[in-house]
């Protein structure tokens, strides 16, 4: 009966719950530096990363179309597309909405990048197509490098950027909500170093390896 099964589920209901998160080493990210010398920074365009194996599920479409209408007001842009092709169809899509665009000069696409510390350091913004996550762990790869992130607003995006105060959250699918948060912070340093060093200090109060290691002993 209804009362019985309570008893039973009481003791249950009662023990906490425990979030232990995503982490990364810290110390990569702190330890990196932008070499000036490097071929990346050899010219001032800015810089604007999407990270994620080359599938439907990462939506880089969506990226390739927001960056064509960036680039039909903002020249001074370059586009990198980072990730192992998942899914050939796709891939061939993605190149060929490039190619139709006619800024194919300002796409680059790396396939995968095992250094991805050293990769965001030359990175001035980050953004993230995808609407559906179960965590997003380039959230805090960009915030740890410094980098804002400017993401559709799902849940676990709301949660790591603290509903917007360490990235920059759009409505889901909103391509012109998001263009507009992109010439804005294209055109702030201030409002791009400001919203770096916050993810960066979030970053280190929360998703740090041993932080998170301590939280699993604890638990155990």
């Amino acid at each position: 009966n209804s009362s019985t099964c309570k008893d039973h589920i009481a003791p249950f209901i009662k023990k906490p719950i425990f979030t232990i998160v995503n982490a990364i080493d810290i110390e990569c990210y702190n330890k990196t530096s932008i070499n000036k010398n490097d071929s990346l920074r050899k010219n001032s365009k800015i810089k604007i990363i999407n990270v994620g194996g080359i599938q439907r599920l990462k939506n880089q479409k969506d990226f390739v179309e927001i960056a064509v209408k960036l680039l039909k007001e903002i020249k001074n842009i370059e586009f990198y597309i980072v990730g192992a092709v998942i899914d050939n169809n796709y891939y061939n899509l993605i190149k060929n909405l490039i190619s139709k665009s006619g800024y194919s000069d300002h796409f680059i696409l790396t396939g995968h990048i095992d250094d991805m510390a050293s990769m965001l350091s030359k990175m001035d913004i980050l953004v993230h197509n995808n609407v559906i996550e179960s965590f997003g762990r380039v959230y805090i790869e960009a915030m740890g490098a410094g980098v804002p992130v400017v993401t559709y607003s799902s849940g676990p995006a709301r949660d790591i950027l603290s509903n917007g105060e360490a990235g920059i959250l759009v409505a889901e699918n909103n391509q012109e909500e998001m263009v507009f948060e992109l010439t804005e912070l294209i055109n702030s340093n201030l409002k791009r170093k400001n919203l770096g060093e916050f993810g960066r200090k979030k970053v280190n109060q929360e998703y740090g390896i041993e932080l998170q290691l301590r939280k699993i002993i604890e638990v155990y």
